[in-house]
């Protein structure tokens, strides 16, 4: 059997219908293996990566072997230790980096597992931060229409894309939402460069 590159002629004796994907009418292609910032379907059709930005915004390229020989000497000693119940070397050396190239009053990180945590965790910490303040009335999260920060309800009670939102409706938090900043569609009928930044 040639293979088109899609789900439904992906590989003879794969079972898809145990994967639970986003889009239930889409037929995806499928990729099997990546370099740099390509990826390739199981027909060697290349596809730029484009979706490092929206899906994993660490990613540095595919097929890196300085990156993999590093992630395989790592796995060798600790794969993952909590921060919540330890520390670790490779843990504490990536937030000093990260202070080092951070703004001076920047010093302390707060690592996690990818966007929609980080967003959640942000909501919070800024609840906690104006909670202890004694601010306790202080609680309105505004987020950008069309901006996506991802799945958790936290996340999406701060998203502004509707066709994510519209099924949780009552069930989403409330959040202010203002027009995201596109120049070239500007909510407020003006000129980069003549607006002073109205948005």
């Amino acid at each position: 059997m040639e293979l088109d590159g899609t789900m439904k002629q992906a590989v003879v004796g794969w079972d898809l219908s145990r994967v639970v994907f986003r889009d239930l009418e889409r037929d995806y292609p499928v990729v099997e293996r990546g370099q740099g910032i390509y990826l390739y379907d199981t027909k060697g059709r290349k596809y730029i990566d484009g979706s490092g930005g929206s899906s994993v915004v660490t990613s540095i390229g595919h097929g890196n072997a300085r990156v993999a020989a590093v992630m395989a000497k790592q796995a060798e000693t600790i794969a993952f230790s909590p921060a919540h119940c330890f520390a670790n070397k490779p843990h504490v050396e990536l937030c000093q980096k990260i202070a080092e190239i951070s703004p001076p009053e920047m010093t302390q990180t707060f690592l996690l597992s990818g966007g929609s945590e980080a967003t959640e965790t942000a909501i919070k910490f800024a609840r906690q931060y104006e909670y202890v303040r004694n601010n306790r009335g202080k609680c309105t999260v505004i987020g950008r229409w069309q901006g996506l920060h991802g799945n958790t309800f936290g996340a999406m009670t701060a998203s502004g894309i509707t066709y994510r939102r519209h099924i949780y409706g009552p069930m989403l938090g409330h959040a202010v939402k203002i027009p995201p900043c596109f120049c070239y569609r500007c909510d407020w009928g003006l000129t980069y460069g003549q607006c002073n930044l109205e948005c």
